[in-house]
């Protein structure tokens, strides 16, 4: 056969003949099997790497002596950010020689300076070993060591409860929520104080258990308390005999198949079980007597009904301890169990912006005493429930327990459906002399936003008029008002609450003599004497609930909460925030001498690497909140891969009204908004979530909401906004206009300034809205903000002039950053250069050297 390569054949030439091109086989396509198979074996060698890194890091250690105190490592732990990562030589070659091992230096605590009061950490610093995560189980429960002591001369046995431990870092899968920790806490307090007229000290209200010197414990206990939402809840009292534990009472409660944590179902099975088998059950292990019922007709004196109805702390801590003293002496009557009731929910409501766990306590025993009441047969103890699950923010139980307790509710309970239902008109319609002062506060909390602050600013200013020492009141304030009226109230809130605790302690009949002598120092503001005070209280070792020392604990937290009130002015870049936040701390320090948070906060005065998250481990982790200092855990990133302050606020949060609402899902997802419809279907906060998260669901509903919370300018100004961004021009007007006709807030007034300056276009009208902001006076800096935008109105149609007499009220009257720059601009552009020169200095005095030209905002 010739080639075709040109070569001779036979002795003649042969032609090339051309090259046929081979058609290309089709490409094979590869089986999905093999896909799969490929993918999951590169998964699998993905996960077996991850899981032989972290392996080694993740070894549990041994824990310490406090289960629920997370120690700091001293030094880093594996390769530092830019170093490579350690590599491990094969088998075949020979093993590289280790070098010797070099100890860190020891780490130190922070040197503070000496001269300021009380501004050096404790000497004794513990320095804690490196713990990386416990490879706990995810069913862990949490757990608490009882220690039963028996009766002394004149006296009674003792109950100590001490802080909870449990798993560290939080897992999915069970609830972790204070409020039902507490319900199980209280429920065994409350049948060693009732069933056996034992005196309880508990660690988490602050309460020290007294001089234990020469008394021995005839039983320690273990308290075990496991909740799986929409499962069961399971509860387990364990007693050490020798090396066995052994179970002596365990309680399983099942709970509806629903999202949220059924309150009312654990209630009343933990308070039947504290008059029943866990009463039985303390009684054969310690062989303490059980009290004999006794059921007396005793009325509540109507001093204390006065104390019930106060909106401050220390009245009604009295009043809940009077109560406890006619029940120790007398016997149980229903008023006397329905009035306990009520004080321990009101003194939660009351105490809830504190740092402190303890007001979690104080609403698991108003729970539980409500349906003890019920069970003794009270006739107002079905309202008493409602009332505290009212105020326990569990709104839409406590309106399903009001309509079941039928007829007319009581005078207090009056507060009940329109506090459920955020209906603070309703709530200021109501007698004062029927309701008392709390009828304020929760119209106050109905209202509080730092979206829509007018109106609630008004109504607390109304109730601080009359109450000055409501500090849950003037506490929330704090954190929705402006800058100028925040300064003015933590100014004011330290001495108040000087002068509140002295009147108030005074009439205490239980006050030791030797606290008598420095009440007067103690109004005058004295350090020293409030110390010396409130020691005084823990050293009362007097039969009484709750103690003298969980009082002091209260008054420690609020002044805490009043320098991070204080330290929230100074966050904003300004030249002297510095320095005034170290004169706060200095100042506050020596009023927080003897409380647990007091190194955290020095730590402020010199920061160091690792003093502030060093600080926080010796705090007990499982007293973290949210809005508590939680945040100071999240330093501590060589160890833990997470956020590890807010995973425990997040695990610590309930399913009421207020934990749904301070979670960062508040806003989304879908199924989040609707756990929170179910428990407060009423919540104005839960509509504004809607609105701005799921408005596609929703948008037919808007009509019947602006009808529903027309009062509510929160509300109508999300409305407002929502209209407007949908292109429905006047249904936004008309929902702007009602918001603004409510609480006139600078948000609500910039949908109307929006409308009309891009949409309709009507410069007179626009001009005539800002007018208007003007005069209905409220927040400075919101006025002041108005003005700028009038006088940026009229520098941009070319009128200086104007604009700068606008934009000079403005500076003169707030002497915020942005107003002294829209100063200085206008002066510029006027061309006056002693004003230019007037302003640039006031700049420089308040907030440094101005870089660069003045811009006009």
């Amino acid at each position: 056969m010739p080639r075709d390569d040109g070569d001779e054949v036979e002795g003649r030439p042969v032609r090339p003949q051309k090259r046929k091109k081979k058609r290309k086989a089709p490409p094979r396509s590869v089986p999905v099997w093999a896909w799969v198979a490929v993918g999951i074996g590169a998964l699998t060698l993905v996960v077996i790497g991850l899981v032989l890194v972290t392996r080694k890091g993740d070894r549990p250690t041994e824990p310490v002596a406090r289960g629920d105190v997370r120690p700091v490592p001293e030094g880093s732990v594996g390769p530092g950010p830019g170093q490579p990562p350690v590599t491990v030589p094969p088998k075949t070659e020979p093993p590289k020689p280790v070098p010797p091992k070099v100890t860190p230096p020891k780490s130190e605590p922070p040197k503070l300076d000496p001269q300021g009061p009380a501004a050096e950490i404790d000497a004794d610093w513990p320095v804690l070993p490196p713990r990386k995560r416990r490879n706990e189980a995810t069913d862990t429960p949490n757990r608490t060591t009882v220690r039963w002591y028996p009766p002394v001369a004149g006296g009674g046995p003792l109950m100590v409860l001490d802080v909870p431990t449990e798993p560290y870092p939080p897992r999915p899968g069970p609830h972790r929520g204070l409020l039902a920790r507490e319900l199980a806490r209280q429920a065994l307090s409350m049948a060693a104080r009732e069933e056996f007229g034992a005196g309880t000290r508990d660690a988490v209200l602050g309460e020290p258990p007294g001089d234990l010197t020469g008394r021995a414990p005839t039983r320690t206990f273990e308290l075990a308390w496991l909740v799986f939402a929409g499962r069961s809840a399971r509860a387990t009292l364990s007693v050490a005999d020798g090396a066995a534990t052994r179970v002596a009472w365990e309680l399983d409660v099942p709970l509806a198949g629903a999202p949220v944590l059924d309150y009312a179902a654990l209630a009343t099975a933990l308070e039947a079980a504290a008059r029943g088998p866990l009463a039985d059950a303390l009684a054969k292990e310690t062989n303490a007597a059980r009290v004999p019922v006794r059921v007396s007709d005793a009325k509540t004196p109507v001093d204390v009904e006065a104390g019930l109805k106060a909106v401050n702390y220390f009245e009604l801590f009295r009043a809940v301890r009077t109560l406890h003293a006619a029940v120790r002496s007398g016997g149980e009557s229903p008023a006397l169990l329905t009035d306990l009731a009520r004080g321990y929910a009101t003194l939660g409501l009351l105490t809830e912006h504190l740092s402190v766990v303890s007001h979690k306590s104080f609403t698991a025993r108003g729970l539980l005493y409500a349906n003890r009441a019920v069970a003794r047969k009270a006739p107002a103890g079905p309202w008493a429930v409602a009332y505290a699950s009212c105020l326990a923010g569990l709104h839409q139980q406590a309106l399903d327990q009001a309509k079941a307790a039928g007829g007319t509710p009581p005078p207090w309970a009056r507060v009940i459906e329109p506090a459920c239902r955020f209906d603070h008109v309703a709530l200021r319609a109501l007698p004062g002399d029927e309701v008392g002062p709390l009828a304020g506060v929760l119209r106050y909390l109905a209202t509080q936003d730092k979206l829509a602050r007018e109106l609630s600013m008004s109504i607390g200013a109304d109730v601080l008029r009359s109450d000055r020492d409501c500090f849950r009141v003037s506490g929330q304030m704090c954190v929705n008002a402006g800058e100028l009226a925040r300064t003015a109230l933590t100014a004011e809130s330290p001495r108040a609450l000087s002068v509140a605790l002295a009147d108030r302690l005074a009439k205490f009949p239980e006050l030791p003599p030797g606290a008598t002598g420095v009440l007067a120092k103690v109004r005058g503001h004295d350090a020293a004497a409030q110390r010396a005070l409130l020691r005084a209280l823990e050293g009362v070792e007097k039969p009484g609930e709750p103690s003298l020392g969980c009082l002091a604990t209260l008054v420690r937290a609020e002044r805490y909460a009043h320098l991070g009130q204080r330290l929230l002015l100074y966050q904003r870049e300004t030249r002297n925030a510095p320095a005034l936040a170290e004169a706060a701390v200095r100042e506050a320090l020596p009023f927080l001498e003897d409380s647990p948070i007091r190194n955290l906060v020095a730590t402020r005065l010199e920061p160091t690497a690792g003093g502030a998250a060093r600080a926080a481990a010796q705090l007990p982790t499982s007293e973290v909140q949210v809005g508590g200092w939680g945040h100071w855990l999240n330093a501590d990133r060589v160890v833990y891969d997470f956020d590890t302050g807010t995973a425990l606020e997040l695990a610590h949060a309930d399913d009421t009204h207020g934990g749904l609402f301070d979670r960062p899902e508040a806003n989304g997802p879908a199924a989040h908004i609707e756990n929170h419809l179910k428990v407060s279907p009423h919540s104005p906060f839960v509509r504004v979530a809607m609105i701005h998260a799921i408005w596609d669901k929703v948008a037919g509903e808007a009509p019947a909401w602006e009808k529903e919370f027309a009062a509510h300018p929160l509300v109508l100004a999300e409305l407002a906004r929502k209209y407007l961004k949908v292109g429905r021009h006047d249904d936004a007007e008309r929902a702007a206009r009602a918001a603004v006709a409510l609480s006139p807030d600078y948000r609500s007034y910039l949908v109307l300034m929006d409308l009309y300056r891009e949409v309709r276009k009507d410069d007179a009208k626009l001009l005539a809205i800002m007018e208007d902001r003007l005069t209905r006076g409220g927040d400075r800096l919101e006025v002041a903000a108005m003005r700028v935008d009038i006088a940026r109105f009229y520098g941009q149609r070319k009128d200086p002039a104007t604009a700068l007499k606008y934009a000079e009220r403005a500076a003169e009257d707030t002497g915020a950053q942005w107003a002294l720059s829209a100063a200085i601009a206008y002066s510029k552009q006027v061309g006056d250069k002693a004003k230019i020169a007037l302003w640039h200095q006031r700049y420089q005095d308040r907030y440094g050297p101005l870089v660069g030209p003045g811009v006009v905002p």
